[in-house]
């Protein structure tokens, strides 16, 4: 609804000859909603399952480069989180890191429900540290997706943009860490279709 209504009232200025926003700036604001519209379904899920909030901070490194605490090669320590970055969650600061630069390709290449996939994934890895769900690689990441998919079950979310995520989930498959984009596509499927209850079975 936030989304639709910015594009509206930026037509208008544009049709009345005021200062349009620019296409960089209303995407950036497509993919705070994506994100923020699967932390939200989450958070909701949490509640549910009588499970207290997590209090998730955002990090949106588009403005330049971000220190962080846990390493992309899993040590501790910091790192520097990139716009080339991918997006990861980082349990010692209870962070969400989402490069913009790596969600405005899924953005463009598959649409809003990918970016939301990706955020409710990362996300996951919280709702599995609250639940204590502890499983080995890939079978830990697919079960983040399959969180992601009882996520998007949520009628706040359509089925174009459902399809959007299952495509994506396929996409990044590969390697020992993720599994196969099969895998994952799977993953992300069975979370949608028994819920969040399905994900530890």
């Amino acid at each position: 609804m936030e989304m639709r209504l910015l594009q509206a009232l930026t037509l208008t200025a544009c049709i009345s000859g005021l200062t349009c926003i620019s296409p960089a700036i209303s995407q950036s604001f497509e993919l705070e909603e994506a994100t923020y519209k699967a932390k939200e379904v989450l958070d909701q899920i949490f509640a549910s399952q009588g499970l207290r909030k997590p209090r998730i901070k955002i990090v949106n490194s588009v403005l330049g480069s971000t220190l962080t605490r846990c390493s992309s090669n899993g040590e501790h320590g910091y790192t520097e989180v990139t716009k080339q970055s991918g997006p990861f969650y980082c349990p010692s600061e209870h962070t969400f890191y989402m490069p913009a630069r790596f969600l405005e390709v899924f953005l463009y290449e598959y649409g809003p429900g990918a970016v939301s996939f990706v955020a409710a994934h990362e996300i996951g890895h919280a709702y599995q540290s609250q639940m204590g769900w502890q499983k080995p690689p890939p079978h830990n990441e697919w079960q983040a997706d399959c969180i992601a998919g009882a996520a998007m079950r949520n009628p706040a979310f359509s089925a174009r943009e459902i399809n959007q995520a299952a495509k994506a989930a396929f996409s990044l498959g590969g390697g020992s860490v993720h599994g196969s984009g099969s895998g994952r596509k799977d993953s992300f499927m069975k979370g949608l279709q028994l819920g969040i209850t399905g994900c530890n079975r």
